[in-house]
């Protein structure tokens, strides 16, 4: 089946009105082949910079087919744009991945999270796209400093991991935490002091998110979808930015958060106040229109 994704009519006789292919690849090649109903392909990544640029005849052909494609961001649709020009002329809409904001608090309090030091914390698979290497060299010019502090790390990735360890090693450096996977986060992030995602790219930065709703103050790179998530109207820039890939000057920003309480607690508060714009209910909304129309 996985070499002819026309089989799906024959192992799945039943039809729908609707057929979602949630994720990129294999799922919407299948769903593009399902005879009767609407066709919707769902993107939460960055596309064009996952792929490398390389173009995939069948999954081109397959959303050609799609009668409608959600992207979780405005830089996810502009990246498949890219990638993919011939489907300028589809529907395709932008709807952010929803929030529930009672439900992450309701379970950042769900353990007592216990820390003896300043603590920077990114939360996510470890792999090159979330840029540790860049948050690891910047650690290193801090350390070289002087400065006490932790920096936790959470999320699976074993064979990414060894080259972490090796890399810190070399280094010489020992305040770096790895705490493994953890289906709820959320208590390792409340009590953190500031929130990182050094990451290179990303199709919608959910931890972002999450991190506004606890009233963290956050550094992210200045990655595009990164600006989206964290601009405000009212407030502007709801965190503290730099340059993607540029150890020297997260190390900068890292350094004046750790310096400066007046600023987490601006950030902290500019976060906490941005967090209202993640309604649920706007994205349930949205979501109900595309399938009823």
């Amino acid at each position: 089946m996985l070499r002819n994704p026309t089989l799906i009519n024959y192992f799945i006789k039943e039809q729908y009105d609707v057929n979602i292919g949630f994720l990129e690849g294999i799922s919407t090649i299948y769903i593009s082949q399902k005879q009767g109903g609407k066709k919707i392909g769902y993107i939460h990544i960055a596309l064009n910079e996952m792929r490398e640029g390389k173009r995939d005849k069948a999954e081109l052909e397959a959303y050609l087919r799609l009668d409608s494609i959600i992207c979780v961001s405005n830089y996810v649709k502009d990246s498949l744009l890219k990638l993919y020009p011939q489907l300028s002329h589809k529907h395709i809409e932008v709807i952010y991945n929803p929030i529930d904001k009672d439900g992450i608090m309701q379970k950042s309090l769900a353990h007592d999270i216990q820390k003896d030091n300043f603590v920077f914390m990114q939360v996510g698979r470890l792999t090159y796209q979330k840029g540790l290497i860049t948050l690891l060299e910047a650690n290193k010019i801090l350390q070289d400093k002087g400065y006490n502090y932790e920096i936790w790390l959470l999320g699976e990735g074993e064979r990414y991991k060894k080259e972490l360890d090796s890399i810190l090693a070399a280094q010489n450096v020992s305040n770096v935490r790895f705490l493994g996977f953890h289906s709820n986060p959320y208590p390792f992030m409340k009590i953190c002091d500031v929130m990182v995602l050094a990451s290179y790219f990303e199709g919608y930065g959910l931890v972002l998110a999450e991190s506004c709703v606890l009233g963290k103050p956050i550094i992210a790179s200045d990655i595009p979808t990164s600006k989206e998530i964290l601009y405000n109207e009212n407030l502007g820039e709801c965190g503290m930015f730099f340059e993607s890939k540029n150890a020297y000057a997260l190390a900068q920003v890292m350094e004046a958060m750790y310096n400066a309480k007046d600023t987490r607690e601006k950030f902290a508060a500019q976060a906490l106040a941005h967090s209202q714009s993640f309604d649920v209910a706007r994205s349930i909304k949205q979501l109900e229109g595309l399938l009823q129309g």
